[in-house]
């Protein structure tokens, strides 16, 4: 498969998923039940950049897909996606508490080659303490901090 090709079958793959979430399934049910609406306007949902951040390939792709959606077992899926797994999906019931039998974790090679795939971030104790006592728990003199269970992902 050439690169120009394997971009267009992402713009496509990508494509479809949208038809899904912004719509309620057959039976006009959202998947945020106890919303009033389906979409938000941070990473929860995908971000719409405007005419400007439109090319060729994502028409095509818009124009070749025309009328699909994904669905399982007859019904409209609840299409999630993200940029970068880091190397491994993660199954929507840990994440999100949904779970879904078309959304289970699974390894996902060819994103460890994106720039985001690894990445770490640090905090200092007293950061930790501030975020922990700000919730209600009251920690001074915090050692350390070890996950007590991973995902099916492997993430904490």
């Amino acid at each position: 498969m050439q690169a120009d090709d394997y971009g267009l079958r992402i713009a496509k793959s990508i494509n479809s998923p949208e038809r899904e979430s912004p719509g309620k399934n057959k039976k006009g049910e959202l998947h945020r039940k106890t919303w009033s609406y389906d979409l938000v306007d941070d990473e929860g949902d995908q971000a719409y950049k405007g005419m400007k951040r439109e090319r060729k390939k994502t028409d095509r792709a818009v124009k070749e897909t025309r009328g699909r959606i994904l669905s399982y077992q007859d019904k409209p899926i609840l299409a999630m996606y993200s940029a970068n797994s880091g190397g491994y999906t993660a199954d929507a019931g840990s994440i999100f508490g949904l779970s879904k039998p078309y959304l289970v974790a699974q390894k996902d090679p060819k994103s460890l080659e994106g720039k985001m795939a690894r990445w770490k971030k640090t905090f200092t104790v007293s950061k930790v303490e501030d975020a922990l006592n700000r919730r209600g728990l009251r920690i001074k003199g915090l050692v350390r901090i070890e996950p007590a269970e991973r995902g099916p992902s492997g993430r904490i």
